[in-house]
């Protein structure tokens, strides 16, 4: 139980004795009892649904010192990310006037809020970016309330959107339109 902080030798397993709870106690690409309850164990590929015109894939993340929503009132790490950005290719954002910098309202489905934007080649031009955990409107929160732009509020429904066989929400095929911000 629990986990070792600090030990004076290395711990190694047998794995000749490590069995897995499948039915054949190893790894199972195609998964029998799947199968028969319907769920494809190894689906073929599908190529996910482009953005519509105009739009845009909204992709989330985190950065190296953030732990899911642990950074948000933090006093240390506060100081090194205060704020979130919205990344978007230099192309995509020259179509839309955006420059480095510039507040941008990002929208969807009758929401929208704004960032300040980050314009760069390292990201694809059909998708923007945003770090996860920004946006809070929680005002105990006194160091991150009212800071950022939540990306969450832009994928209503996606909740019920998840994958059967593993498990994964299909957060992002959230669409969003970006435009400058008056």
């Amino acid at each position: 139980k629990g986990f070792v902080k600090l030990a004076k030798e290395a711990i190694w397993y047998d794995r000749g004795d490590l069995k897995f709870g499948t039915d054949s106690g190893k790894i199972e690409i195609v998964n029998t009892r799947w199968e028969e309850a319907g769920i494809a164990s190894l689906p073929p590929y599908v190529s996910p649904e482009p953005p519509p015109e105009g739009s845009f894939r909204l992709l989330y993340g985190r950065c190296g010192f953030q732990a899911h929503g642990q950074h948000q009132n933090n006093p240390t790490l506060s100081q090194l990310i205060d704020e979130n950005d919205l990344w978007i290719h230099s192309t995509a954002a020259g179509k839309l006037g955006i420059k480095d910098g510039d507040r941008v309202e990002v929208a969807a489905n009758g929401t929208k809020g704004t960032i300040r934007a980050r314009v760069t080649d390292l990201i694809h031009p059909e998708a923007v970016f945003m770090l996860h955990g920004f946006g809070t409107d929680v005002p105990v929160r006194k160091r991150s309330h009212g800071k950022g732009l939540a990306d969450h509020i832009f994928m209503k429904g996606k909740l019920k959107e998840w994958d059967r066989a593993g498990g994964g929400l299909n957060l992002c095929e959230s669409f969003v339109t970006v435009s400058r911000a008056a």
